[in-house]
């Protein structure tokens, strides 16, 4: 009901709170999940975009690049130092108490954290390797318009003479 349109004397609705077990999906669990998932979609643009620049369709100006390429090794730096500083404190198994519920949900999130393909370790070290095929890319853009600027450039000076 609205506020204010209650009946006089009536108890309000309320909702139930909602009790989940400690190996069901948690939202940390689902998070992963999308991450991961997101993960996998931004490899696929890199293979995308690594192709249009095998194509030579992609050309980018020397400055910027440079500055991407930095951008991309700082991020790639950022995660690296991220996971590989933390990994013990993400392994270690947190305790909650000493009975069987608190022994699953320490259970389930060490397994958020180093277990199957979607957990927080393995989205950090996919995100490592996407962020190295960005820079190659990029570096690989670079060369590419370089070495097409010099053709050009040869090219002309040779129809010229």
């Amino acid at each position: 009901m609205a506020e204010g349109t209650e009946i006089p004397g009536s108890t309000p609705a309320v909702t139930p709170a909602t009790v989940t077990s400690p190996t069901s999906p948690t939202a940390t669990t689902q998070s992963l999940k999308v991450m991961s998932a997101d993960v996998y979609t931004a490899n696929q643009a890199v293979g995308a975009m690594d192709s249009a620049v095998g194509k030579g369709k992609v050309t980018l100006d020397e400055d910027a690049a440079e500055k991407l390429i930095k951008a991309l090794d700082d991020a790639q730096e950022q995660v690296r130092k991220a996971l590989f500083d933390n990994h013990g404190k993400i392994a270690t198994e947190l305790k909650f108490g000493n009975n069987p519920v608190a022994d699953a949900i320490s259970t389930k999130f060490r397994e958020i954290a180093v277990g199957d393909e979607t957990s927080a370790t393995l989205v950090l070290e996919e995100l490592i390797q996407i962020l190295g095929d960005v820079r190659d890319t990029v570096k690989d853009a670079v060369d590419k318009t370089r070495g097409t600027d010099e053709d050009t450039a040869h090219a002309i000076t040779k129809g010229a003479s």
